[in-house]
């Protein structure tokens, strides 16, 4: 890290400390925290990565960081391990850590899963990923965290089986702390989703996290990319339609379209 770089951080490390009012002793190798957590120049400097330390986005970025940590701390590991959730993300993501960051991967390319949080800042509801850095630096042993995920993630699926089974053409929906990609990445509900189909497929429009829609032929085929297009990205969910099996969540490439014969339709998904 060179000097400049250095100082940036410092500096940042200055700001976080005044404006939320936190006790910060520097040290050679990082900062210390209310006496309570310690944090590496290298781990600041990844959390508030990609922005320039002189960057006011990467003191927002600092800040929620240090929060997290003090949170975290603050915790015992049984208390951490009860807030794990799940988290299923379209590939390239705006929320998307990393390949680091996977746990599992839905065959067809769209979707990865791996750790979240509940109540991990400001709103104690809201579900947050867990950056890979911060799992480890809080001490969160990831494969139990991922045992304790998966069973939550397949508790919410059998609520969200039984409204589908009740109708099969319902609004894709959050159940409990899974919003939609999270419930598509379970092969139980991609079951219930296909079993009404001979053909085993069906297409969804899934633009944002908490909403999706199956059965395209039935709304206007653009509907998936402009609704994307009008939210947040960390609100996104895919950009473009899905086609869904038992096995594959696969989005149609750029310029494509749903209308496809099978998995391996190249005019059609990638």
């Amino acid at each position: 890290m060179s000097g400049v770089q250095h100082l940036s951080l410092r500096r940042l490390a200055l700001g976080v400390s005044v404006l939320d009012d936190l006790d910060l002793d520097v040290t050679t190798h990082g900062i210390r925290v209310a006496a309570l957590v310690d944090i590496g120049w290298d781990e600041l400097e990844h959390a508030v990565s990609p922005h320039d330390p002189d960057d006011s986005r990467a003191l927002r970025a600092a800040r929620v960081w240090v929060g997290a940590r003090l949170q975290l701390a603050s915790m015992s590991a049984l208390q951490r391990l009860a807030l794990i959730r799940p988290v299923s993300l379209p590939v390239g993501h705006a929320l998307h850590p990393g390949p680091l960051w996977i746990r599992d991967s839905v065959a067809g390319g769209s979707l990865d899963s791996g750790l979240g949080i509940r109540g991990l800042g400001p709103d104690p509801e809201a579900v947050v990923v867990l950056d890979p850095t911060l799992t480890s630096a809080a001490g969160i042993e990831p494969s139990e965290s991922w045992v304790r995920a998966s069973e939550y993630r397949e508790e919410m699926v059998a609520y969200a089986v039984a409204r589908l089974a009740r109708d099969p053409l319902s609004t894709l929906r959050c159940v409990g702390d899974c919003d939609v990609p999270t419930l598509l990445s379970s092969p139980l509900f991609r079951e219930q989703i296909v079993s009404v189909d001979a053909t085993g497929m069906r297409s969804a429009a899934v633009p944002l996290r908490t909403h999706g829609w199956l059965d395209l032929g039935r709304i206007d085929p653009l509907f998936a990319a402009s609704a994307a297009a009008t939210v947040d990205e960390y609100q996104r969910g895919f950009a473009r339609p899905l086609l869904i099996t038992r096995d594959e969540v696969v989005q149609v490439r750029e310029g494509g379209t749903h209308r496809a014969t099978g998995l391996t339709a190249e005019e059609g998904f990638r």
